[in-house]
């Protein structure tokens, strides 16, 4: 046992990925950060209480990362390090751009993963009625799916509370459990079996391809860019009918336009891509906060009479 007791863990693999970009390049390009528009009245005091309950039953929230020896470890502390500011910007002349310029400065701050809260949450008041909610992690505490956990909870506390009720119990995933889930797969022979599938479908690696006019390597910058698309509901209708016509989903179709989109684009017959997958194999993953997710690499071979219908 070390300095701190039954409340430190190792990372999983997961984490340890993230701990050494972290420490490779120190950024903020591993916050991930998410903002809900809220539509109609907030109580704050209410809002701020729901979230400490959030805190206190998703221990993920309160973890911090220390080193021993030179190797990563995951504490539990015990409360919650930091507040939960609420924020009024309803008197600003453009309250939703000053509500922006406020979340982009605080998710572009780069993170102490041994001395700062890795998980921060804020409400901003835009006008008596038009509240935002927001939420930011370092992406070692939990993933897009744990986010997700996260804001429903959320949700379900501050209803219950405002209803004067007592919220139903929430028991997530722990991080000790985590830890042991991932320990025993990696003992087990599935582990063994997965490990010798993926090296049969990954052998001979064909050349790496870009989508890059330039030749030249860029690294991890921390400089942060957003780009947002819509498909119209016709668009999204049509799809969904020709993955049915198919036999197909709508999120396999999607990664099949991708893949025939790569192809085109760099000409190559055997095309490697990485698609990222929640990682949650069973129920009890499925209900913990902690980062899981996974990118899996998709290997596809084409050919010059391949078209979209389903092959027998």
């Amino acid at each position: 046992m070390d300095e701190y007791g039954h409340n430190s863990f190792p990372l999983t693999v997961a984490q340890r990925g993230l701990w050494m970009t972290q420490k490779i390049t120190p950024s903020a390009i591993l916050n991930i950060a998410e903002a809900v528009e809220i539509c109609g009245p907030i109580k704050p005091e209410i809002f701020r209480r729901a979230l400490h309950q959030v805190v206190a039953e998703a221990e993920q929230l309160r973890v911090c990362v220390v080193e021993e020896n030179s190797k990563p470890r995951q504490v539990l502390r015990p409360v919650y390090p930091g507040d939960f500011p609420y924020v009024d910007m309803s008197g600003e002349a453009d309250p939703r751009a000053a509500i922006q310029a406020w979340m982009m400065h605080e998710v572009t701050q780069p993170v102490d993963l041994r001395k700062d809260p890795l998980w921060v949450s804020a409400l901003l008041k835009a006008s008596d009625d038009c509240y935002f909610w927001y939420q930011r992690a370092h992406h070692i505490v939990y993933d897009g799916y744990g986010g997700g956990l996260v804001a429903r909870r959320l949700a379900e506390l501050y209803s219950a509370y405002t209803r004067g009720e007592a919220p139903e119990p929430k028991c997530f995933c722990t991080v000790e459990a985590m830890v042991e889930a991932e320990g025993s797969y990696r003992n087990s022979d599935r582990f063994h079996r997965d490990r010798e599938y993926w090296q049969q479908q990954l052998a001979q690696l064909p050349e790496a391809v870009t989508l890059s006019h330039s030749s030249r390597r860029y690294g991890l910058s921390g400089e942060l860019r957003r780009s947002v698309g819509y498909l119209s509901a016709e668009t999204a209708r049509r799809l969904a009918e020709f993955g049915k016509s198919t036999g197909a989903s709508l999120p396999q179709v999607l990664i099949s336009l991708i893949a025939a989109y790569y192809q085109r684009v760099t000409g190559v017959r055997d095309l490697v891509f990485g698609m990222p997958v929640s990682g949650r194999i069973n129920g009890a993953l499925r209900n913990s906060v902690s980062v899981s997710a996974n990118v899996v690499p998709i290997r596809v071979s084409f050919t010059a009479t391949m078209t979209g219908t389903a092959q027998s």
